[in-house]
C-alpha cells in the first residue's frame, strides 16, 4: 500500500511564478492507475484480479479516460509477466497504457541499484512494443536515502540508457518532495501530488509554471483516513475535494493528470475512489462521463499584477476564473418541472441553473454558484426518495421535496 510518508507532505512556496493561461486552453486528458491490481509486493498480489476480472475493470475505467497506468516491482519477474498480461489487455481495448517501474519492498541503495538498473532495462525491452510509455521509477525518495538531486543524477542517465531498449516515450514518476532537480529537465516528467488542498493548489500552479507541457500529473487524490491530525472525511467531502483538484488542474492545461487510484486494499489507507469490496464511492462519479475528461473549460485572460518582494520585482499572472455556460434563470423559491421524480419542487439558497435532467427515476440538477457547479440527484426507490449532494460549493443548500442536503450533509430520505 502507498506509504503513509505522502501524509506528511507540507506545502510552501520558495519562489513566485508566473503562469499565463490562454482562452480556449488545451484540454487536459484524465488517467487511472491501476495499482493494488498490478502490484506485486514480496512476490504477492495486493489485490488478485483474474484475466476477466481485470478485463471488466479496464471496461469500467474507459468509461471515464482511455488513459491507464500499470505498476510493477522490477525485482519480481512474475509481476513483470503479469503486467505484461494486464496490458496486453488494455491494449486490446484501444488503450493508452503506461507502465511505470515501482519497489516498495527494499530500500534502493549503491548496494542493489545497478541490480535495479539492470532489471528495469530488461522490463523496458519486454515491454516494447506492448506499452506506450515506459517509467523508469517511482517515487525513489521514498525509498532510499539519497538527495533528490542524487537520485536525479542516477535516473536521468537511466532514461536515456532505457531509450534504446523502449521506443515509446521514457520518464520517471517523482513524488513532489523530488520535483526541483526535474523542473528544468527537458524532457516529460511525472509529478505525483497529495498536499492538503490549499498547498496542492500553489504547488500545482508553481509546478506548472516552470515546467509547461513537460509536467504530467502521476497521481493526484484526496487524503481520506485523517492521518496526522487531519479529520476523518465522508465520501460526500471526499467528492467535492476530487472535483475542485480536477478543475484546479484543468485551468493549468496540464497535459494528463491520473487519479490515484482504481481500487483500494482496505478502507483504512486512504487515496481510494471505490471501497475494497468493490463497490464505489462518490468520487468516482464526480466526473462527468467522458466530457470531464475531454472537454476543455473556457477561460477569461487576466490582467498582470506586479507584486514587490525581497526579490527583484517579478510579474506574477494571478490565476483565471472559470466561465460556465448556464442559464439565466436563478432559482429564488420553487421549480416544478412535468412529470414523474422531476414534479418534485426545488430550492437552492444561492446559485443559477445550470441543467436539469431525468432518466428513468433519478434525476440530476446542476446549479452554478460564484463559479462553482453543484451538482445533487434525487431518485424514487421503494416508495421514498432519496437525495444525494454529488458535488458542490460550500454554504449552499439545496432543498428538493422535502429533503435538503448541504456541503455538511450530503444525504437525505424522504417520503414521496
Amino acid at each position: 500500500m502507498k506509504t503513509n510518508n505522502k501524509r506528511k507532505i507540507v506545502g510552501g512556496i520558495s519562489f513566485l511564478f508566473m503562469i499565463a493561461l490562454a482562452f480556449g486552453a488545451q484540454a487536459t486528458e484524465m488517467g487511472m492507475n491501476y495499482y493494488h491490481e498490478t502490484m506485486m509486493r514480496d512476490g504477492s498480489h495486493y489485490i488478485d484480479r483474474s484475466p476477466a476480472q481485470v478485463a471488466m475493470d479496464l471496461d469500467d475505467i474507459s468509461t471515464l479516460t482511455r488513459n491507464v497506468k500499470l505498476y510493477a516491482n522490477p525485482f519480481f519477474d512474475e509481476n513483470i509477466a503479469w503486467v505484461e498480461e494486464v496490458a496486453s489487455i488494455a491494449k486490446a481495448k484501444g488503450m493508452h497504457v503506461v507502465v511505470v517501474m515501482n519497489t516498495e519492498d527494499r530500500t534502493i541503495d549503491d548496494g542493489n541499484w545497478n541490480e535495479y538498473r539492470s532489471r528495469v532495462l530488461e522490463a523496458a525491452s519486454r515491454f516494447n512494443g506492448k506499452a506506450d510509455e515506459f517509467l523508469v521509477g517511482n517515487e525513489i525518495k521514498l525509498h532510499s536515502g539519497w538527495s533528490p538531486q542524487e537520485i536525479k543524477d542516477r535516473v536521468a542517465p537511466l532514461i536515456d540508457e532505457t531509450k534504446g531498449r523502449f521506443s515509446g516515450l521514457v520518464s520517471y514518476e517523482a513524488l513532489y518532495w523530488e520535483r526541483e532537480p526535474w523542473l528544468d529537465y527537458p524532457g516529460k516528467v511525472y509529478i505525483n501530488m497529495y498536499e492538503h488542498y490549499p498547498s496542492f493548489e500553489t504547488n500545482v500552479y508553481e509546478t506548472t509554471g516552470r515546467m509547461g507541457n513537460r509536467l504530467a500529473i502521476g497521481e493526484f487524490g484526496e487524503l481520506t483516513d485523517g492521518g496526522d491530525g487531519w479529520p476523518v472525511r465522508d465520501e460526500w467531502a471526499q467528492a467535492d475535494d476530487i472535483r475542485k483538484r480536477w478543475e484546479l488542474i484543468k485551468q493549468t492545461g496540464v497535459p494528463v493528470a491520473y487519479i490515484f487510484t482504481y481500487r483500494e486494499p482496505s478502507h483504512e489507507t486512504g487515496f481510494g475512489l471505490v471501497r475494497s469490496d468493490g463497490s464505489k464511492k462518490q468520487a468516482w462519479y464526480v466526473f462527468d462521463g467522458n466530457s470531464a475528461a475531454t472537454v476543455a473549460p473556457k477561460y477569461i485572460a487576466p490582467k498582470q499584477t506586479t507584486f514587490v518582494t525581497q526579490e527583484p520585482k517579478v510579474t506574477f499572472v494571478p490565476k483565471t476564473t472559470q466561465t460556465f455556460i448556464a442559464s439565466k434563470k436563478t432559482y429564488k423559491t420553487t421549480f416544478v418541472a412535468p412529470s414523474g421524480v422531476s414534479r418534485l419542487p426545488v430550492h437552492i439558497s444561492q446559485g443559477t441553473l445550470v441543467s436539469d435532467k431525468t432518466v428513468g427515476d433519478c434525476r440530476t440538477l446542476k446549479f452554478s454558484t460564484r463559479g462553482e457547479l453543484t451538482q445533487v440527484q434525487v431518485c424514487s426507490k421503494d416508495g421514498q426518495y432519496e437525495l444525494s449532494r454529488q458535488y458542490g460549493a460550500e454554504g449552499v443548500t439545496v432543498t428538493v421535496g422535502a429533503g435538503s442536503v448541504d456541503s455538511t450533509g450530503g444525504f437525505a430520505v424522504f417520503k414521496a
